[in-house]
């Protein structure tokens, strides 16, 4: 009996995996994969199991995600931490950069090469988690994310000013329980 499951926990793991995947690559909409999770916590058996899997494994032949081609095919980038933390450095960020963080830490550590020109929107949601975004000195920085029983802070020594074609950061999201932090990284010393 142990052994099942065992073997379903695994199967139920494998499965939640390859939604966590088709989610971050924009293959399902977070509607889609809240319903598709539940219905995995909730199966009991391996023929409610089996038919779950086949509602994944046909909406992952719907949205294949291809190693040969680089997985983004839209503006929007997501990173989803649960339970764990994260750094991110050096990337790349699109227009839109999106990061779910749910009883964890993330960090984001922003430099001027990373943003292109005009603005780029960083969409965060906290649910009982903290996400620190340090930026170079000089990136422009505005803040428009909202706090339910949390808090959303902007160094006073982050740039807010706007400069005409030049890089800004976008913060957005919504933090329940938690905090959105931006902060300026100081210069190294010679």
């Amino acid at each position: 009996m142990a052994l099942e499951e065992d073997t379903i926990e695994k199967r139920k793991n494998k499965a939640i995996e390859l939604l966590s995947e088709q989610y971050a690559q924009n293959g399902l909409s977070v509607e889609e994969y809240e319903r598709l999770v539940e219905y995995i916590y909730k199966s009991e058996s391996p023929k409610e199991l089996s038919l779950i899997e086949s509602l994944v494994n046909e909406q992952v032949r719907q949205h294949p995600l291809s190693s040969a081609q680089p997985q983004q095919t839209s503006s929007k980038r997501s990173t989803i931490t649960i339970l764990a933390s994260r750094e991110t450095t050096g990337i790349k960020l699109h227009t839109l950069q999106s990061i779910i963080t749910v009883l964890g830490d993330h960090t984001t550590t922003i430099s001027d090469g990373d943003l292109p020109p005009g603005p780029t929107y960083l969409d965060i949601t906290n649910i009982l988690a903290n996400n620190t975004v340090w930026v170079d000195p000089g990136i422009t920085v505005r803040i428009e994310a909202m706090p339910i029983l949390g808090n959303v802070s902007i160094d006073r020594n982050v740039e807010q000013r706007v400069r005409v074609g030049s890089p800004e950061l976008i913060v957005t999201g919504i933090t329940v329980l938690g905090n959105i932090v931006v902060k300026v990284k100081k210069k190294p010393y010679h």
